[in-house]
């Protein structure tokens, strides 16, 4: 699927390398509703990919780049650790939690991070059109180890997304800040793989952000959340807390869960997936 690029990072319209970036939201129908009342545009809402755990709504922000509203997909029966991840997300909030840089070749892209020091994690080939093509199809994955949001996902789209359509609404994109508590070590990473780090900049307070502004019918917005890392241990903890309708807040008491052996067998083939 990776075709016959050069594993570049590919510049929109505009001179953006900005692919998407993400608000996560813990229910999808209330966080289109809270987008839709503060910009005064209405987001597309996508129909789920098949058995995934999210669902998404997007709002044009570019020619080819768009603002994804990620919420835990409804229809979807089981357990999973990313719809745990959404689940957990602040009630009302939109919390700006990834982004993505688009990519000519996956493949050859992958190589440079991992040249770079870095690894590509969660590959994930969505190759099901749907049966009126209501899908997007792709290769995807995360730059790890780890998930730290200062550092962006990566995709190659091989049928683009419906927010392209000519006729969506746009609010476009006015700035995109990646605030890196190191700047430094994000910057020489950005270099060596070909991101731009024109929107990079050195935290004030020892945290990491991410931040957008885009002009919209009710005026300029602006999201900003921090850029927390997830750990697989979080990861733990938020899915055994949604697994258990819990407060999971002790160490020693998550070690007694997962020493539980129904726990334990319930949770390992949802772990060996991270």
């Amino acid at each position: 699927m990776s075709g016959e690029g050069e594993g570049i990072v590919i510049t929109k319209p505009g001179g953006w390398q900005l692919d998407h970036i993400g608000l996560a939201v813990n229910n999808l129908k209330q966080g289109v509703a809270k987008v839709e009342e503060l910009t005064g545009a209405q987001p597309n809402l996508h129909p789920p990919e098949p058995g995934a755990p999210f669902q998404s709504a997007s709002l044009k922000i570019g020619e080819k780049s768009f603002l994804e509203i990620l919420g835990p997909n409804p229809s979807h029966s089981g357990f999973h650790p990313l719809k745990s991840l959404l689940r957990s997300m602040p009630p009302n909030e939109l919390t700006l939690w990834f982004w993505y840089v688009g990519t000519d070749n996956f493949e050859k892209f992958e190589a440079k991070v991992v040249k770079a020091g870095r690894c590509i994690e969660n590959k994930v080939a969505q190759d099901d059109p749907g049966t009126r093509g209501e899908h997007s199809t792709y290769l995807r994955g995360m730059i790890g180890p780890g998930f730290a949001p200062v550092y962006p996902n990566a995709i190659q789209w091989k049928t683009p997304p419906t927010i392209e359509a000519k006729d969506v609404p746009m609010c476009p994109m006015l700035d995109f800040k990646v605030i890196a508590a190191d700047k430094s070590a994000v910057a020489e990473f950005f270099q060596q793989v070909g991101i731009s780090t024109s929107h990079l900049q050195q935290s004030e307070d020892g945290k990491s952000y991410l931040a957008l502004t885009i002009q919209a019918p009710k005026g300029d917005i602006q999201f900003k959340s921090e850029a927390r890392k997830v750990t697989n241990m979080g990861v733990l903890k938020t899915c055994l807390a949604d697994l258990l309708g819990a407060c999971v807040c002790c160490p020693a008491w998550s070690l007694s869960l997962i020493c539980n052996p129904c726990i334990a067998a319930r949770l390992m083939p949802i772990f060996s997936d991270l």
